[in-house]
């Protein structure tokens, strides 16, 4: 705050709300076959897809060095929009989005697509062998000083 001064903070937010809505715009506009989930007020979006696995687009992002995080249920992509996603940002992830779901409307329709690797890391914590160690583990390492 101090650093970017009111003026700076303000108008850090209206470039992040303002991406936000950037990204909710071209998913309406330009995705039919992704919707998006709940009605998004500030800088949080998510996405599934009718008939289409989610967590392949995701792959395919993720190749493309995005890495929007997985949701489970129902299976979906979300992206948290900070002061490094503006609005050429924007328009970059929504050009390599519709590459990704051309990509895995042609895999599914060929009848060579799964459910993408994502879904192996999203709810390690509970679903696997070692998950529930590994964050117990990892929680007792990572003790917060009280505030």
């Amino acid at each position: 705050m101090v650093h970017m001064g009111d003026d700076g903070y303000t108008q850090s937010c209206r470039d992040i709300v303002g991406a936000a809505k950037l990204l909710l715009a071209g998913l309406a506009s330009s995705f039919p076959e992704l919707y998006v989930l709940g009605r998004p007020l500030a800088s949080v979006v998510a996405f599934g897809a009718h008939g289409l696995p989610i967590y392949e687009v995701g792959d395919i992002l993720s190749a493309k060095g995005w890495h929007l995080n997985a949701l489970q249920s129902p299976p979906a992509l979300h992206l948290a929009c900070t002061k490094l996603t503006t609005p050429g940002v924007v328009a970059d992830l929504l050009a390599d989005l519709r590459v990704a779901v051309d990509e895995v409307k042609k895999a599914v329709a060929q009848g060579k697509t799964g459910k993408g690797s994502m879904v192996t890391l999203y709810g390690l914590g509970s679903s696997s062998a070692v998950g529930p160690g590994l964050v117990k583990e990892m929680a007792s390492r990572c003790k917060l000083d009280p505030l």
